[in-house]
C-alpha cells in the first residue's frame, strides 16, 4: 500500500513542480487528504481484525459510531461502556490498537499520544501498562 502512495505522489502530486502557490496548496492538500484516508483504513482494519466483523457489520458499526460520535461531545460514555464490559486484557488490547494506528504513519503526534493517554486513563488502564504498550507497538513498528 505504501508503495501505491508513493507511486501516486510521485505521478501526480509533484508539490516542487507545481507552478503555481494555488497547484502546490492543492498538491500538499491532496497528500494530506491521502495520508488521513490511509489512517482511517487502519482504524477500520484494526476493528475488523479485533472483532472479527464481517463487511456488512464493519459497516453497520461504523455508521452507528459515527452517528453517535456526532451526539456525543464527551469521550465518557464510550469509555464508560468500555469500563464496564472490557477484561483488563480487553482494554490492554484496545490500548495496542489505538497504537498501532497512531503508529501507522511512521510518526507519534504529540495529540495522538495525549488521546490515548487520555482515554487510557479513563478506562482505568494503569501508566506502566500504558507505557508498555506503547513500546510494544512501537518496537513492532520499527522492523
Amino acid at each position: 500500500m505504501l508503495q501505491q502512495i508513493t507511486q501516486f505522489f510521485r505521478a501526480n502530486l509533484n508539490a516542487a513542480s507545481a507552478t503555481s502557490a494555488t497547484e502546490r496548496t492543492k498538491t500538499i492538500t491532496l497528500a494530506t487528504a491521502a495520508l488521513l484516508v490511509e489512517v482511517c483504513r487502519a482504524v477500520i482494519n484494526a476493528l475488523q481484525r479485533q472483532f472479527s466483523l464481517s463487511q456488512g457489520e464493519l459497516d453497520q458499526l461504523i455508521e452507528l459510531a459515527k452517528a453517535e460520535v456526532n451526539d456525543t461531545a464527551s469521550l465518557y460514555p464510550f469509555t464508560r461502556l468500555v469500563n464496564e464490559y472490557y477484561t483488563l486484557a480487553e482494554k490492554l488490547q484496545l490500548v495496542e490498537s489505538m497504537w498501532h494506528i497512531a503508529f501507522a504513519d511512521g510518526e507519534l503526534d504529540k495529540y495522538e499520544d495525549y488521546l490515548i493517554r487520555k482515554i487510557t486513563e479513563l478506562i482505568h488502564v494503569s501508566h506502566g501498562d500504558f507505557i508498555r504498550c506503547k513500546f510494544k507497538v512501537a518496537a513492532q513498528h520499527q522492523q
